[in-house]
């Protein structure tokens, strides 16, 4: 019984099905919004507490887009 509930905690995609795996992905409405802060030549904190979002979050955004 242990073992059992053991292994649906730590493999649940086995046991569920078609179930995403990580984090949401953010919505596209946020990323823009983003992207237009930092054309602005906002710094990454800046937008971050802007558009309500983590500072890693904007790291990512910018990695993918390529704004330097």
């Amino acid at each position: 019984m242990h073992r059992r509930r053991m292994v649906c905690q730590t493999n649940p995609p086995r046991h569920r099905p078609g179930e995403k795996l990580g984090r949401p992905r953010v919505a596209e409405k946020v990323e823009k919004a983003v992207l237009r802060e930092l054309e602005k030549g906002r710094g990454i904190h800046t937008v971050a507490r802007a558009v309500g979002i983590g500072t890693g979050t904007v790291q990512r955004i910018m990695k993918r887009s390529a704004v330097a």
